[in-house]
């Protein structure tokens, strides 16, 4: 079950991030008009948003990103779930 509630919230995120991120908009759009499937292209964006949650655990900073407004938050909230619970398993947040 703990699969399925991440899998939804990355695609609830990744649906956010097309509609409200300047670089994900774009890349939607430009993959779409090119000829690629819809929901292709959302599971691609769903793809790079993991590639940046991964990065910004690796790192260990808090990833700044820029919104139109104030209704996309999907990916701040997910990365800011992963930095407290990577924190927690490590014992502590990092540093």
């Amino acid at each position: 079950m703990g699969k399925w509630i991440t899998v939804r919230t990355l695609h609830m995120a990744a649906i956010s991030s097309v509609q409200h991120n300047p670089d994900l908009h774009a890349y939607y759009q430009r993959e779409v008009q090119e000829g690629k499937n819809k929901m292709s292209v959302i599971n691609a964006v769903r793809n790079k948003l993991l590639h940046r949650i991964v990065a910004v655990v690796n790192r260990g900073t808090p990833y700044e990103l820029q919104l139109k407004n104030n209704y996309a938050r999907g990916l701040v909230l997910i990365i800011d779930i992963v930095w407290v619970c990577d924190g927690l398993r490590l014992g502590g947040l990092a540093k």
